[in-house]
């Protein structure tokens, strides 16, 4: 019965987690683990059974067998019952070591067993990958509400909205890698890179505010829904941007610097007219036809590598502007633009719940041939939020009347920075000034927004593959471990067997181990003779209330004899019953 269960218990152990194996985690998996994790108690417990059984089946025969066995011999084998016994026998013994040695090495396979069935399963992480497509808003392709006055009177507040609430936003929301709808930003390609790499976002410069983002608004996404479940979206979208590098700041008598007469300082810097401002920007776009004399640019366009910079200067009051003299006060920057493609590495873990992205790879795109978009916007009455965020204010909505900035202490390369941020946060707010903030990352975009049937979108969405990753709980077989419990539970089994087959030899009673056999043949009990054939439970059950001791039979002696007695023996001769024993004493010498 032992042997069965036994065999049926490791059997089921190993199949139950050959059959689990790269399945994903269940209620019958859990069953499974939770059985393993009982094994380190149960097997050692049917180890125990099955091996003592075989060493005292396997005494018992030998002692049967016409050659006999050797003492020694017989207490090695016989008294390993346990671990314990085999390494006491072992040490203590000392005459047959290389069957002790053997013995203790049996013995060691129970822990060992009871281990690896523990340790058959465990659960790891699996992933499933499935291709899919992703859509996202290339700004590059779509077209400005800022085109004509209609459009510009119903979207400016929209705009303002989403530009005001991205620049009031806090410093942490600026530095990171979503916009306040969750939406990826796209960081500047930093100046001077190689183009031809795939640099490694640095996401520590873009928290700590050594590196900047092109925009403080993110790109809009759809389609975020291949597996219904939590996923790992990688796809890598292609955007643009209006890269800033500026130079040469002025302090003071600022209108002798204005390289185009239409850049009247005077008139946006006028307190008396209604259109004041404290800082205002003069771009001088080249003409194109002029540049290109000899070129269809309708069938031919401009690639965004042959554009030249477009000269702007920027002007801004100084902090030592007088409401006298405003004009002698003022910073004049001078600033180069050029259009910039990136192709981004977007990293989403979407799921129905919540949707977090962030950029993780990025490389520059040369060749591509886009219609540059314009933008020109004024902010009146007094210093204004967007000035502070460009002198590199961590809170540009703090009010200060009148304070103006010190421009002289600015860095021409962080202004450059902060002004590419600002000017493409304010344009790309232009592009979708009333879809922006609504945000369903795991639907798909409409009919109209893929052929560009509306009427401001062109082609709204762009698409690019994405590969979308499903992480879950499998359980994985230690396959060491298998076959450590399959060669432990085959000895067992062999153990078992061997038990059962030398049990089938086995003649005589079973007397080794029992207290009940030292009464055999023994003149100092008093037992009358028969019984021979009774094994050691059968003779304690006839025995029943009979009392014995281990005393010593010579009191009377210099020299003691420790014998196995009954408490009322017959006298022996020359004793009587009260002299003829004493208890045994620890300074007294025994033959």
């Amino acid at each position: 019965m032992i042997p069965q269960l036994d065999w049926k218990l490791g059997r089921t152990a190993v199949i139950s987690a050959l059959r689990l194996e790269g399945q994903p985690t269940s209620s019958y998996g859990e069953k499974i683990v939770d059985l393993t994790r009982l094994s380190p108690t149960i097997y050692p417990i049917l180890f125990a059974a099955l091996a003592s059984r075989f060493f005292k089946n396997l005494a018992r025969w030998r002692l049967e067998n016409r050659e006999g066995i050797e003492l020694a011999t017989l207490e090695q084998i016989f008294g390993s019952q346990n671990i314990a016994g085999a390494v006491e026998r072992l040490l203590f013994v000392r005459t047959q070591v290389l069957v002790g040695i053997l013995i203790v090495l049996i013995w060691s396979l129970s822990p060992l067993g009871g281990q690896s069935a523990a340790r058959l399963l465990r659960i790891e992480t699996a992933k499933t990958t499935k291709a899919g497509t992703v859509y996202f808003s290339h700004s590059g392709l779509q077209a400005s509400w800022y085109v004509g006055a209609n459009s510009i009177y119903g979207a400016r507040p929209a705009v303002n909205s989403l530009y005001t609430s991205s620049l009031l936003s806090s410093p942490a929301q600026k530095r990171s890698p979503i916009d306040l709808w969750d939406l990826p930003k796209i960081p500047q390609w930093p100046r001077g890179l190689v183009d031809s790499i795939e640099r490694q976002v640095d996401q520590d410069a873009l928290v700590n505010g050594n590196r900047h983002y092109s925009s403080l608004l993110g790109v809009k996404l759809m389609g975020l829904d291949i597996f219904s479940e939590r996923a790992l979206y990688e796809f890598t979208v292609e955007t643009s941007y209006y890269d800033f590098e500026c130079s040469g700041v002025s302090v003071d008598d600022s209108s002798a610097y204005v390289f185009d007469p239409g850049f009247k300082l005077p008139t946006y810097f006028n307190t008396s007219n209604d259109n004041f401002s404290t800082f205002a920007a003069w771009v001088t776009l080249t003409n194109m036809t002029e540049k290109f004399p000899n070129r269809n640019l309708t069938k031919d366009p401009v690639s965004v590598d042959e554009f030249p910079p477009a000269p702007m200067q920027f002007a801004a009051l100084d902090r030592f502007a007088s409401l006298r003299t405003l004009t002698s006060y003022i910073a004049l920057f001078n600033c180069d633009i050029l259009p910039v493609i990136v192709k981004t590495k977007i990293l989403c873990n979407s799921s129905t719940a919540s949707t977090g992205c962030r950029a993780t790879h990025q490389q520059r795109v040369r060749g591509r041939r886009y219609t540059a978009e314009k933008f020109n916007y004024v902010l009146h009455d007094s210093t204004s939020s967007t000035e502070h965020f460009l002198a590199g204010e961590l809170y540009p909505f703090s009010k200060r009347e009148r304070e103006f900035q010190d421009w002289s202490n600015v860095s021409t390369e962080a202004f450059s920075r902060r002004l590419t941020t600002a000017f493409n946060t304010y344009w790309q707010a232009t592009l979708e000034p009333f879809d922006h903030s609504t945000v369903s990352f795991r639907s798909q975009p409409p009919e109209e927004k893929l052929n560009g049937t509306g009427v401001f979108l062109g082609q709204y969405l762009n698409s690019t593959e994405a590969s979308a990753t499903v992480q879950y709980d499998v359980y994985r077989g230690n396959r060491q471990w298998v076959a450590i419990l399959v060669m432990t539970t085959i000895c067992l089994q062999v153990l078992a067997v061997a038990g059962v087959v030398l049990q089938s030899f086995i003649r005589g009673p079973d007397i080794l181990g029992f207290a009940s056999s030292l009464t055999r043949e023994n003149p100092h009990v008093g037992l009358p003779p028969g019984g021979s054939g009774l094994d050691g439970p059968a003779r304690a059950r006839a025995l029943g209330r009979f009392k014995v001791q281990l005393a010593d039979i010579y009191p009377k002696e210099e020299l003691g004899y420790i014998a196995f007695k009954s408490v009322k023996s017959l006298a022996q001769p020359g004793h009587d019953d009260d002299g003829g024993w004493r208890p045994l004493e620890p300074k007294r010498p025994y033959l």
